[in-house]
């Protein structure tokens, strides 16, 4: 490899050897001058071409050593070539070594605008660049003057805007130095490689301050910049540690907005042009492993690659097994090939006995520590139902000595031996290890479904009681874990947890998803009868439109949740509590109206006649209900819930009967309807709607006995009516009826004891009998 393809480093180690040889052949120690090694002078010559090319020395201490050895270099030669009778070959050798040490202290001179910048002595280096400033404007004029500028003219003019850049940035005036670089002669970027190295490179520092200070958008422009520079160039017309500068654009671009998209393109201008630099492997594995779902296989062959190319360093090996260890966090396989592929390939044929000590401890931690390998153990032990020998494997993989597993890999291990526990009916070992969980664990959902299993067997109901609620308090787990505490109470026998786990779930039925839930299997399983509350519950659940996908429920199960919410009304109508009789009745009318319109005759007839029984009922209760409260409020409530039932009865009876020909049927809800309509003007009367009273008036002409004109009478004088009100109900009666009427002492009516002798009696024949 030539001299000057060399990195810098290495460049100025070779500069400094042989000025240290020359040193000693010019008679730097006190001895003669010796030139017996005339194969020197060749590679003097190289050398003084290779330093005439170097024009920055950045490091402070290699300027200070290539200082010291500079001058004592000189001051050797000078004293030399003081000395008479001095040979012409002796003469021209001191010549040339002497230019050398000048080119040496050349390189090793700092310059003035950097030590101002530096020291942040902004003023002082403004002055001097005005200096330079009126030298540059004079050189200008005279080269316009001549017609064409030169060479040397041009590198001059772009050294002094360089500074100009540099000074402006370091003063936070970022707008001047744009105005600086847009007067920068870019053909002397064309013909002087330097020159783009140092614009490069003062761009890349401006673009790198700037993304400290996350302002990324004009850091993005900067770098950009420094970027397009090197690109005027042809690579192999730059120094070799000018492609660092593309290396860092690309790594800083990992920290702006838009990072994803310029670092792919950057990674494939990289791969393309100096793809097998370990630096580019580095930077790749980098993105990798910033990634939202890293590739484990991309990272696995970027690693392997990396690793067959670095060189046995100190560095190298820790950033390695950085990257080896980043891979087992995604795949403990590909980590542990990646390691033997270290061990075997690259330190064990060299014979490094630190760094093969270091990766085989490293690989023998990673073999026995890996929960992988041992979960696969205790799955495999389990799955042939051998949970002594599981439970051995778990307690293995909580010893002290895997205590780096990870946190989430220990709490696994000790669910299995719950798991294990379980199995062996041995709930006092489940609790026992559920006692030494860390509290993060404890409070896991996969947890407390496993201790609600552990009180389904003690039958402990504080215990099951405290883990549905903390299943609860998860939102997107909160389904499964509690469908699957239905299914084990179900499968245990425990028909009462069985019935509190599905009212939790119908409890939050709002935030569950009902689309791998089948929501009308889960009501009718939720059904008990010893929990009056929870099955009114159940019924109004399964009307809810907004927590019920109503595509779910088929005919035969709408039909199922009518009969049976129609038939427990009735069955226990006399026994339970009013509020959930009528909670059963409108469910019952609720679901008979999500049936499809495309029923059969007798279908459609039999869900009518289901439907005015509903009614009927809820309006019979409603009224009793009403005459109990002495608040008026609640009275009132039960009055108008009343009214709204009988208007329901007549929507869907007053049809029914122009298609009756049954005279026992059309008997049967003409009585009904004169019930209702008594009840209803009483409801009007107690409400003050007089404005009704006439219209029920109507109604009644055409059905109106001498009992229905009677309670009319009774509950107006029972009222405080308007007379005209009263003169026209008195009216209808007379054409009623031709006995005398009075009103009854309670204001009641003769239906004032309805409810006490009749219920019984209406649940007898009104009940239907199911077989869904």
């Amino acid at each position: 490899m030539e001299l000057h393809r060399k990195s810098r480093r290495e460049q100025l180690k070779s500069i400094t050897d042989l000025a240290e040889s020359l040193y000693v052949d010019v008679g730097g120690n006190g001895s003669p001058c010796n030139i017996t090694a005339q194969s020197k002078f060749t590679a003097l010559r190289q050398h003084i071409e290779t330093a005439s090319r170097i024009t920055r020395v950045p490091e402070s201490s290699a300027r200070e050593a290539l200082d010291a050895m500079g001058t004592k270099l000189w001051n050797a030669c000078t004293r030399s070539m003081r000395k008479d009778g001095l040979a012409d070959d002796i003469v021209k050798f001191l010549s040339q070594v002497r230019a050398f040490a000048f080119l040496i202290l050349e390189c090793a001179a700092t310059r003035q605008r950097d030590d101002c910048s530096v020291l942040s002595q902004f003023d002082i280096g403004l002055k001097i660049l005005e200096k330079a400033a009126l030298r540059e404007e004079k050189l200008s004029t005279e080269c316009s003057n001549a017609g064409e500028r030169d060479d040397i003219s041009l590198k001059l003019s772009a050294e002094y805007y360089i500074l100009r850049i540099h000074l402006a940035w370091k003063q936070s005036r970022l707008d001047f130095a744009e105005h600086m670089l847009s007067k920068l002669p870019h053909q002397a970027l064309q013909q002087d490689a330097v020159l783009v190295e140092q614009l490069s490179s003062l761009l890349f520092e401006v673009g790198k301050f700037l993304v400290e200070k996350k302002e990324y958008h004009e850091a993005d422009k900067w770098l950009q910049r420094a970027l397009e520079t090197l690109s005027q160039r042809q690579l192999d017309m730059l120094s070799p540690d000018a492609s660092d500068m593309r290396l860092l654009r690309a790594n800083n671009a990992l920290h702006t907005a838009d990072s994803r998209i310029k670092v792919t393109r950057l990674l494939s201008i990289l791969e393309n042009e100096y793809g097998h630099r370990p630096e580019v492997m580095l930077l790749h594995l980098d993105v990798i492993q910033t990634q939202k779902d890293p590739d484990c296989k991309q990272y696995y062959d970027r690693l392997c690659a990396f690793l067959k190319t670095a060189s046995a360093s100190e560095l190298n090996f820790k950033l390695i097994v950085h990257h080896i260890h980043q891979l087992r966090n995604c795949n403990s396989d590909l980590a542990t090939d990646t390691l033997e592929q270290l061990i075997l390939e690259r330190l064990a044929p060299y014979g490094n006995e630190t760094f093969l000590e270091r990766g085989f401890v490293t690989y023998v931690w990673m073999k026995t520590a890996s929960p992988g390998l041992i979960w696969k153990k205790v799955a495999a032990a389990f799955d042939h139902k051998d949970y002594d020998t599981a439970r051995n494997w778990c307690q293995l993989a909580l010893h002290p000595l895997f205590a780096n597993s990870g946190e989430s890999n220990k709490c696994k291990i000790e669910r299995r031996l719950i798991v294990c526990a379980l199995e062996c009916k041995a709930p006092g070992i489940a609790r026992e290890v559920f006692s030494r969980l860390s509290e993060a664990c404890k409070s896991e959902a996969l947890t407390r479904y496993l201790m609600y299993r552990v009180a389904l067997q003690d039958e402990d109901t504080d215990l099951a009681r405290n883990c549905l609620e903390i299943i609860c308090k998860f939102d997107t787990e909160r389904q499964t874990y509690l469908l699957a505490c239905v299914a084990e109470a179900l499968h245990s026998g425990a028909d009462r947890q069985a019935a509190i786990v599905l009212q939790q779930i119908l409890d939050h039925l709002d935030s569950i998803s009902t689309r791998q839930l089948h929501l009308p299997a889960l009501l009718r399983e939720s059904h008990r009868p010893d929990l009056v509350g929870q099955i009114c519950k159940t019924f109004d659940s399964s009307v809810s439109r907004n927590a019920l996908d109503l595509g779910q429920l088929t005919v035969l199960e709408l039909e199922w949740f009518s009969r049976n919410s129609y038939n427990l009304a009735l069955q226990y109508c006399t026994t339970w509590g009013p509020h959930h009789v009528l909670r059963l009745l409108d469910a019952c009318i609720k679901i008979i109206a999500l049936y499809p319109e495309n029923l059969g005759i007798e279908a459609r007839r039999d869900i009518e006649q289901r439907n005015i029984l509903c009614h009927f009922l809820a309006a019979v209760i409603d009224v009793a209900q009403a005459r109990t409260h002495n608040d008026s409020e609640v009275q009132n409530q039960f009055y108008l819930n009343a009214r709204a039932h009988i208007q329901g009865f007549r929507k869907v009876a007053l049809p029914l009967f122009e298609q009756l020909s049954n005279d026992e049927s059309l008997a049967a809800l003409t009585e009904k309807r004169r019930i209702l309509l008594a009840f209803d003007f009483e409801a009007a009367v107690r409400l003050k709607q007089w404005s009704n009273l006439s219209e029920m008036l109507n109604e009644s002409r055409k059905i109106a006995d001498e009992m229905l004109y009677s309670l009319f009478a009774d509950a107006v004088l029972s009222s405080e009516a308007p007379v005209e009100v009263m003169l026209k109900t008195s009216e209808c009666h007379k054409r009623g009826s031709t006995k005398t009427w009075k009103r009854s002492p309670d204001g009641l009516g003769v239906f004032s004891s309805f409810q006490s002798n009749q219920m019984l009696q209406l649940r007898n024949q009104y009940s239907i009998k199911h077989t869904y």
